[in-house]
C-alpha cells in the first residue's frame, strides 16, 4: 500500500468541515492507493463485472486524439441510488438501505428538479490533490429529456422500451491513475452529527478491505477478435433519408431553420459480451470519452469525440464539433482531406454557426461578458473520420445550478440545429422514430457542483439483445442529399466494426 487514509486524517476531514457535517448525506471519501504497475483499467473492470456481488458497474475513460491517453480511468459499482426519468415520471430506486432517507428530500414532482434535489441532498468532504470525481451521479440523459425544459412535446413513436435517463449515485469508485500505475480505491460512507466518526471509519476500512483482496491479474479471458459479418437494418432506406435532406433544404430556403441535424439508426441482435465489445471500440476508436456503463439490461458502450458541458469549479466549458471528413489512406491523403476541410465554405459557415449556438448556450447560465472562444476551428482526427472542432468557455452565474447549465446547452447544437426549437420540431417530423440515448449526454454530476458529460454520439444502445447505433449529418442550405447519407455512414462506421469484431462465429 502506498497510501491510506487514517483514523487521523478522517477526523480532521470531518472536523475541518463544520459546516458541511451538519447535513444528513455528508460523504466523508476513505482512500487507499496501492501499486499497479501490472493491471490494467480493462483487467481491473474485468474482475470487478465478473464479481457478481458487484452491480451496476460502470468505467469512463479517455483517449485524447489518436495518442494520449488521459490520466484516470475511473470505475464505479453498486450505487446507493437508482434515478430513473421516463417521459415526464420519475424513478427513485434505494439500493443501500442507508440512504433510504434521501427520498424524504424529494419533495418536487418534475423530473429534472427532482434530480437536483437529490444532488442537494448530498455534499462530499473533498480531499485535497484528489482526481475530479470521487463520488457522483453517473449515467445518460437521452435527447428527449429536453422535452422536460423545453416546450417539445412527447409525441414521438417510442419504439426503444429505455428510460429517458438513468443515474446511479456511486460512492464506491476504483480509479485508476495511468501516470503513476496506481489504483486509488475509495469509498465514500455518509456520517450524520450522530455518527461515531471511529465506527463509520472502521466500517469503511473493512469494507474497502474486501475490495482490495479482489485478484486482478487471473482471468479466464479467451476473447480473440474476429471479424463477422453482421446483418444492420436502418430506420430509414438511402432514398427515404435524401429526401428528407430535400425537405430540411426547403425550410431552410423557406427561413424556419438556418441547419438541422437529420440522422438515421442502425440495428442488429448482438448476443455476445457486452464488455468485449466496449474493449474492441476504444481499441479502434479511441476517443476523448470511452465509456461502458451496465445498468443491468440496459448497457450503454461509447467512443464519443465532442464534450457537450463540463463544469470545473466556476469554469464551464463547450465544445462543437462540426465539419467531416473520412480518415486517409495514408499520411498525405489526410493531409489532403484535412486542408479541402478546412476550405470548405459549408463546412467552415456550419461550424461558425455552431460556435455561435455554443456561446449562447454558455451566456445563458454564465456571468455578463465572460464567454468567450479559447480555440477556433482546429482539426483533430479519430480512427475513421476527421472533424473541425472548437473551445468556448464561460463563468458560471452563481445563481444557476449544474443541471440548468447542462440543459442550457441541451441538445448539442451539433445535434440538433438552429434555432434548436424548430430544428427540434422539424426532426420529429422527419425522423420516424425517437432518439433516446442518441444526442443526449453521458456523463456525470459530483456532489461538489461540478460535471462532465459527453454527447452520446459513436454510441452503442444494447438492450438485452437489441442493439442500435445513430448517426447523423448538419443539412444546410447547399447540402447535398447523397454527401450528407454518406456522412451518417462514415459517422457509423467505427461503431460496426466494432461489433463485427466483437460476434462470434459459428454460434
Amino acid at each position: 500500500m502506498l497510501n491510506s487514509t487514517t483514523l487521523e486524517n478522517f477526523k480532521s476531514h470531518v472536523s475541518s468541515n463544520p459546516d458541511k457535517t451538519g447535513k444528513t448525506g455528508t460523504l466523508v471519501p476513505v482512500i487507499e492507493e496501492h501499486l499497479a504497475d501490472m493491471d490494467t483499467p480493462v483487467s481491473v473492470f474485468s474482475a470487478i463485472s465478473e464479481n457478481k456481488s458487484f452491480k451496476n458497474p460502470f468505467i469512463f475513460e479517455s483517449a485524447e486524439g489518436e495518442t494520449q491517453n488521459g490520466r484516470y480511468s475511473f470505475i464505479g459499482f453498486n450505487p446507493f441510488l437508482l434515478f430513473k426519468i421516463n417521459g415526464n415520471q420519475f424513478e427513485i430506486i434505494i439500493k443501500d438501505a442507508q440512504f433510504s432517507w434521501i427520498k424524504s428530500k424529494v419533495k418536487s414532482k418534475h423530473p429534472l428538479e427532482a434530480l437536483n434535489e437529490l444532488l442537494s441532498a448530498v455534499s462530499i468532504i473533498q480531499p485535497d490533490n484528489a482526481p475530479r470525481l470521487i463520488s457522483g451521479a453517473v449515467g445518460y440523459l437521452g435527447y428527449d429529456s429536453i422535452r422536460l425544459v423545453e416546450n417539445v412535446p412527447f409525441d414521438v413513436q417510442k419504439d426503444q422500451d429505455i428510460p429517458t435517463g438513468v443515474l446511479g449515485f456511486y460512492n464506491n469508485l476504483i480509479i485508476f491513475d495511468n501516470v503513476r500505475k496506481t489504483l486509488m480505491y475509495v469509498y465514500a460512507p455518509f456520517i450524520s452529527k450522530t455518527d461515531s466518526v471511529e465506527s463509520v471509519f472502521k466500517k469503511a476500512k473493512n469494507k474497502l478491505n474486501k475490495i482490495t483482496e479482489i485478484s486482478f491479474h487471473k482471468s479466464s479471458d479467451t476473447f480473440t477478435p474476429q471479424k463477422t459479418p453482421v446483418n444492420w437494418e436502418s430506420n430509414l432506406d438511402k432514398k427515404t433519408f435524401e429526401k428528407n435532406v430535400e425537405a430540411a433544404k426547403e425550410l431552410i430556403r423557406a427561413g424556419d431553420i438556418f441547419q438541422v441535424v437529420l440522422s438515421q439508426r442502425f440495428e442488429t441482435k448482438f448476443n455476445d459480451s457486452p464488455f468485449d465489445l466496449y474493449r474492441v471500440l476504444r481499441i479502434i476508436n479511441p476517443s476523448p470519452y470511452l465509456y461502458y456503463i451496465d445498468f443491468d439490461d440496459l448497457k450503454i458502450i461509447g467512443s464519443s469525440p465532442e464534450l457537450l458541458v463540463r463544469i470545473d469549479e466556476d469554469q464551464v466549458y463547450t465544445r462543437p464539433i462540426a465539419g467531416t471528413r473520412p480518415r486517409g489512406k495514408t499520411s498525405d491523403e489526410d493531409d489532403a482531406f484535412e486542408k479541402e476541410l478546412l476550405q470548405d465554405k459549408k463546412e467552415l459557415s456550419e461550424h461558425l454557426m455552431l460556435v455561435d449556438l455554443g456561446r449562447n448556450d454558455l451566456g445563458k447560465v454564465c456571468t455578463f461578458g465572460s464567454v468567450h472562444v479559447l480555440r477556433m476551428m482546429k482539426v483533430e482526427r479519430y480512427s475513421h473520420v476527421m472533424h473541425i472542432v472548437s473551445d468556448v468557455c464561460g463563468i458560471l452565474d452563481k445563481k444557476n445550478n449544474a443541471i440548468e447549465a447542462l440543459y442550457a446547452a441541451f441538445p448539442a447544437g451539433t445535434l440538433s440545429g438552429a434555432p434548436k426549437i424548430r430544428a427540434m420540431e422539424i426532426i420529429d417530423e422527419l425522423e420516424p422514430t425517437e432518439r433516446a440515448v442518441y444526442g443526449g449526454a453521458v456523463g456525470y454530476f459530483d456532489f461538489g457542483g461540478n460535471m462532465d458529460w459527453c454527447i452520446a454520439i459513436r454510441t452503442i444502445v444494447l438492450n438485452k439483445n437489441r442493439l442500435t447505433i445513430q448517426a447523423g449529418a448538419g443539412i444546410v442550405a447547399d447540402s447535398i442529399p447523397e454527401k450528407e447519407y454518406e456522412e451518417t455512414m462514415n459517422k457509423s462506421q467505427a461503431l460496426k466494426t466494432a461489433v463485427e469484431w466483437s460476434t462470434k462465429k459459428n454460434k
